[in-house]
């Protein structure tokens, strides 16, 4: 569904998932992303908090809340992450990679 860009549908069945497994970062992740492609970054805000709470290590949370970040004009907490994803998983990471190309110079 996420790849698919049917980010409403993708939001229910996560929110569905999480009533089962409410710490599960990698869901929490999910939701946050397809709630910032919504529009929604409140709670996308509030869920990458919730998933780095959980692991303060997740990869994945780590860049999206950095581009989260970026499209709510925080560049300053946007590099805060890249460093963060450097020290989790260095340069040549894929999600380092990712967010490093997407802020400004």
């Amino acid at each position: 569904m996420i790849d698919a860009g049917k980010y409403d549908t993708a939001i229910d069945s996560l929110e569905t998932m999480l009533e089962d497994d409410p710490k599960n970062a990698d869901l929490l992740n999910y939701l946050a992303y397809s709630q910032r492609k919504s529009g929604d970054f409140d709670s996308a805000a509030q869920n990458y908090e919730r998933a780095l709470m959980i692991d303060p290590e997740h990869k994945g949370a780590l860049e999206y809340q950095g581009e989260l970040f970026l499209q709510t004009g925080k560049p300053d907490m946007a590099r805060e992450n890249l460093a963060r994803l450097e020290n989790v998983c260095g340069m040549d990471c894929a999600e380092y990679k990712e967010l490093a190309a997407k802020i400004p110079q």
